[in-house]
């Protein structure tokens, strides 16, 4: 008697389905747009090209310190030197 109850009220619940109508198919979700790439950064301009010329050395210097620079006037040029090397951000 379990058996027949069983099956009988699977048929109706199989029979009721079958009148329902099927859900709506869920719509297909598209792929999100492509991130725009962004544009590349410009080249950075080739280095200068120095010659040996172009970079200053000690002996450039030389006769422009000693007629500038004196015994009674070096810790003051000293002292601005040090100035300007504190104050040059690099």
């Amino acid at each position: 008697m379990r058996t027949i109850t069983i099956v009988v009220l699977g048929l109706g619940l199989a029979l009721s389905a079958c009148g329902k109508d099927e859900p709506a198919e869920p719509e297909a979700v598209s792929a999100p747009a492509p991130m725009p790439v962004p544009p590349a950064p410009p080249a950075p301009p080739p280095p200068a090209e120095l010659s040996d010329d172009d970079v200053a050395v000690a002996e450039d210097f030389i006769e422009e310190a000693t007629t500038e620079v004196t015994a009674a006037n070096y810790k003051s040029k000293l002292a601005e030197i040090d100035q300007e090397i504190s104050a040059d951000p690099q």
